[in-house]
């Protein structure tokens, strides 16, 4: 039954922006009081600003990094005619 709390405790950790791994612990050690704790601690609502900055950022590598692996002379097509179109020789 400890692993239960272990995981609940980190899952619901993660949701409110604490420390994964000592809550897990935490819940671990304590049990179920720990799932009544973390809640009224709050959620770190910088932390989480901080996780979707973390994750625009990498979305814009992405994309970036999307857009120079194109091919030379790429163009964007809507159905199969165009892309036909686009791949014939001249």
């Amino acid at each position: 039954m400890n692993i239960v709390w272990m995981i609940l405790a980190a899952s619901l950790a993660f949701f409110c922006a604490r420390s994964i791994l000592i809550w897990g612990f935490l819940g671990y050690a304590v049990g179920w009081p720990v799932l009544i704790i973390l809640p009224l601690l709050g959620v770190k609502v910088k932390r989480w600003e901080e996780r979707l900055a973390t994750l625009d950022s990498i979305n814009e590598k992405l994309k970036e990094k999307a857009e120079s692996q194109k091919p030379e002379g790429y163009q964007e097509f809507d159905n199969v005619d165009d892309l036909f179109k686009q791949l014939e020789k001249k």
